[in-house]
């Protein structure tokens, strides 16, 4: 089984799993809000725009936020990483979400990381589960480019 499908797998058989998504941009408020659908979400994050668009857009009560630096441990500590079933790292700098995807491992337990990187080199660390974001946004617009035009 691949770990996309299994992640799937978890998050539609679970009721409401406890899913930690960590990030500091954009890109943190839209797994946000695709997350909080099927799952009881706590976002983690510095950036107090994601707090803020999170408080204007939803009162969900499946969400919560935590704001504090996402490299520190007392924060993913307040964040109860430890509780998550799931944990989305989505950091601006690679070198940070792979340094919060071994402390989530290491540090707190969480079985299930999926990190989201820049650059398609660290894609291929085998021991870490990623998704290249260029890859995975090049992929997309290829699909829209030929649904559209071809």
């Amino acid at each position: 089984m691949t770990p996309d499908k299994d992640l799937r797998e978890r998050l539609t058989d679970a009721s409401s799993p406890p899913v930690l998504v960590i990030g500091d941009s954009h890109v943190t408020r839209g797994l946000m809000e695709e997350l909080r659908r099927t799952a009881e979400v706590t976002v983690l994050t510095d950036n107090p725009v994601v707090s803020r668009v999170r408080a204007e857009t939803t009162d969900d009560p499946e969400v919560r936020i935590v704001e504090g630096d996402p490299t520190a441990i007392e924060a993913l500590g307040r964040a109860d990483a430890q509780d998550a079933s799931v944990a989305v790292v989505a950091l601006s700098s690679d070198a940070a979400t792979m340094m919060v995807t071994r402390l989530l491992r290491g540090t707190f337990g969480v079985e299930e990381v999926v990190a989201l990187v820049e650059d398609p080199a660290v894609h291929e660390i085998d021991d870490v589960d990623t998704i290249c974001v260029s890859s995975a946004l090049a992929s997309h617009v290829r699909d829209e480019f030929t649904r559209r035009y071809v």
